[in-house]
């Protein structure tokens, strides 16, 4: 049985490409917040632990369920949730 606390708290899986994902060492992460989380959020969340992705100021885009999204859409544990690199092309 969840308490109100336990079901407060959303984990969020993040697939990690290019640039990120070799920052990171990693292409997945899980990170875990309380309550409503937005892609603001988790943009939050993944700078402060990895600052490194700020380094290079590579103007990352997020996609939610494979389409791109802005940074105030919501999120659940459900979502696949990916950080893409720049594309560039002509």
């Amino acid at each position: 049985m969840n308490t109100d606390h336990e079901s407060n708290k959303n984990t969020v899986r993040v697939r990690l490409f290019g640039f990120s994902s070799r920052v990171v060492g990693k292409s997945e992460i899980k990170i875990e917040l309380t309550g409503r989380t937005s892609i603001s959020d988790i943009r939050r969340t993944l700078l402060s632990y990895y600052p490194a992705l700020m380094s290079h100021n590579i103007p990352f885009v997020f996609a939610v369920n494979r389409k791109v999204v802005v940074e105030s859409t919501v999120v659940t544990h459900l979502d696949e949730v990916a950080l893409l690199p720049p594309v560039s092309g002509g």
